[in-house]
């Protein structure tokens, strides 16, 4: 970052300006390098502070200007708001991408960057959203300490990108009649101010009642003879109604006035409007010194019920912008013993390390800006081993005792230190490989002793190192390597199977995940992850990601990543998983038709099959019924009939019979 400082009377002015990246979330990833290539990959933004003396130490506010495409005030002499302001901050007035000194948009500049859809996605760069990331990236540069934001109309629209982009940056958010809407378009918005604005023109007429005719003779005028601004741009009667502006200003009804003096003169006998009336007229309401606001100050609401472009998007992933986390919640079936906290206990270190084949892939950034590549999303969540909190301490398992089926019969074993997987085949394989050393534990077997000594600490190291052989201190003193948990309770499980006699029976998709949990450790093993790159999601990630970056030259710590790592979690239309899954990117475990049966027809081997034959029969019955996970209930007028279903496991009871032959009455 460059900076130029200045000493003012009572105040210290810096310049300062910053090299930050044109595209900042892919706009113009889908044209060609040709396309695009007189489109800048950096422009420079600036940003004006203000500093009064002997307040050096305070914190910082930044302003955000209305618009869009208003550069930050120019104020000398300090006055206003801003003289207020610098009592309790130093503030930074920004220079908005496109305007001022940060890469000042203008019409010209825009035809020149090439045919009009790379035109449309160049001027889609300087969305509030970019503008929201040029200031995080501002703040850091300044050394990352929070600071408070200020926007004025079109600054509140930034303010609220900031709030959802980059929350951690900010200690307070102020906002100044520039609240976007959830539903609301431009139109709507206009259509508020319609009546205001005629109480406003009513009150101006009847001040300077000479106005009106002047303002009409003018509306007339342009509506056949041909006036041009001292720009070129042609003043309409529809342009020239925009001086309107200035009745929502204060001592606007002076300032539309003047601007109506003496609008004709003569030139060769012709009635002309005068050189000095189309300057003013001009100042008011040319678009030539902003051409972004004419663009984009409509766009910028972007609802498409509205007829505006906009979007949803989902998200099936583990962290948001603020580092908050969102479980992902695996539930297993297993049987009441005594030993159970030992038992489960012991899966400790295969839960700890099951990232490195499980993972969904993160971009972990350091409180300095820096970037790295994790397995998971989760591991930095994790605050506890085993314990019966969920949001508290969010352990690693949850001994919540809820098993919906025999209490005396069975418990539930509640992990949730898992991440929120895309790719179908790692979804099967996490849960695979877990059910397989359940099974192993159930039916007596026993996993190698390789307690951790401190399994939180271990989660962490093992995320951030892709190599797989993080140190992992054991409770006996001893060391062990994430592959090395992994590759030992998978041998453990296929020791088990093959001495029990399971392996010869084991279904095809079985087998494959079981193969496929095997090179997915070889893979991390041999620093080589293209051979899983399609069925592992944080290879398939990693993956994507290094192709962008090798075609945009961008790293890690580019914001377009970050952009691409949501994508990749987008599970609307939008998102990056159906196309990668159409191109072979991705591959799918099962397919559409099956999973449509899944949607619609129960197991035949468990209690789903009661639950869907009771619901279905009381559906066509149109009676009024409850079910949840153990109970059927038929509702009556004078009473509840129901069943309780209480083993997982039995697709047949003469009980739920008789419950819908009573439908049939």
């Amino acid at each position: 970052m460059y900076d130029a400082t200045f000493s003012l009377p009572g105040h210290t002015m810096i310049e300062h300006s910053l090299s930050v990246p044109l595209d900042r979330f892919g706009a113009l990833s889908r044209f060609a390098a040709d396309e695009a290539a007189a489109i800048p990959e950096k422009i420079e933004l600036f940003a004006r502070e203000y500093v009064r003396h002997g307040n050096e130490k305070l914190p910082r506010l930044v302003y955000f200007q209305g618009g869009p495409g208003f550069g930050g005030p120019r104020m000398a002499p300090i006055g206003s708001w801003l003289d207020t302001a610098l009592n309790h901050y130093r503030v930074v007035l920004l220079d908005e991408r496109g305007t001022g000194r940060s890469h000042p948009i203008e019409a010209q500049a825009v035809s020149a960057v090439g045919p009009t859809p790379v035109q449309a996605a160049f001027i889609s760069c300087f969305r509030q959203d970019s503008i929201a990331a040029d200031a995080e990236d501002l703040r850091l540069a300044f050394g990352g300490d929070p600071w408070a934001v200020l926007g004025q109309s079109f600054g509140g629209f930034v303010v609220t990108a900031c709030l959802s982009q980059a929350p951690q940056g900010l200690s307070e958010a102020f906002i100044t009649a520039g609240l976007p809407s959830v539903e609301g378009c431009a139109d709507d918005v206009y259509r508020l101010t319609y009546a205001q604005t005629d109480v406003r023109n009513r009150e101006f007429f009847d001040r300077y009642p000479g106005d009106e005719s002047v303002a009409w003779s003018v509306a007339k005028h342009l509506a056949d003879v041909e006036e041009r601004l001292p720009t070129g741009e042609r003043l309409t009667p529809g342009r020239f109604r925009q001086i309107g502006i200035c009745l929502g200003r204060s001592y606007g009804l002076e300032q539309l006035h003047f601007l109506l003096e003496d609008p004709f003169w003569a030139v060769r006998g012709a009635r002309r409007l005068r050189p000095q009336f189309l300057d003013r007229i001009g100042a008011q309401v040319s678009l030539a010194p902003a051409p972004l606001y004419g663009v984009m100050h409509e766009a910028i609401y972007a609802q498409a019920s509205k007829g505006v472009g906009g979007r949803i998007h989902l998200f099936k992933n583990n962290l948001d912008a603020a580092g908050n986390s969102f479980g992902c919640h695996e539930n297993y079936l297993v049987r009441r013993r005594t030993d159970y906290r030992t038992r489960i206990a012991a899966t400790l270190p295969y839960f700890v390390t099951r990232q490195i084949v499980a993972g969904a892939g993160c971009i972990r950034r350091a409180k300095d800006g820096a970037a790295a590549y994790c397995f998971s999303q989760r591991a930095d969540q994790m605050w506890d081993a085993i314990s019966s909190a969920s949001t508290r301490s969010r352990p690693m398992i949850n001994t919540r005792d809820e098993p919906h089926g025999d209490p005396e019969l069975y418990r539930r074993m509640h992990v949730i230190v898992g991440d929120s997987n895309m790719c179908e085949a790692t979804t099967a394989l996490k849960v695979a490989a877990t059910q397989a050393v359940l099974a192993m534990l159930e039916d007596g077997g026993i996993l190698p002793r390789m307690e951790l000594a401190d399994p939180v600490l271990a989660i962490r190291e093992t995320s951030v190192d892709l190599t797989g052989r993080a140190r992992l201190e054991l409770a006996d003193g001893g060391w062990i390597t994430p592959i090395e948990v992994q590759e030992r309770t998978r041998e453990a499980v296929l020791r088990h199977f093959d001495a029990k006699g399971y392996t010869a029976d084991l279904d095809a998709s079985t087998s494959y995940l079981l193969d496929l949990w095997g090179r997915a450790v070889e893979s991390v093993k041999s620093g080589d992850s293209s051979a899983v790159a399609t069925e592992i999601d944080w290879a398939a990630k990693l993956s994507l990601f290094s192709r962008y970056m090798e075609r945009a030259g961008a790293t890690l710590d580019d914001p377009r990543l970050a952009r691409l790592d949501l994508a990749y979690h987008d599970i609307t239309a939008a998102g990056l998983r159906p196309s990668m899954e159409e191109t072979g990117m991705l591959r799918t475990f099962a397919s559409p038709e099956a999973v449509q049966e899944a949607m619609t027809t129960p197991p035949s081997d468990t209690r789903a099959k009661l639950r869907g034959d009771f619901v279905e029969k009381a559906r066509r019955r149109r009676l009024d019924y409850a079910v949840d996970w153990t109970n059927l209930r038929l509702l009556e007028a004078e009473g509840t009939r129901s069943v309780v279903l209480k083993d997982p496991f039995a697709s047949v009871d003469e009980r739920v019979d008789r419950l819908m032959e009573e439908m049939d009455r």
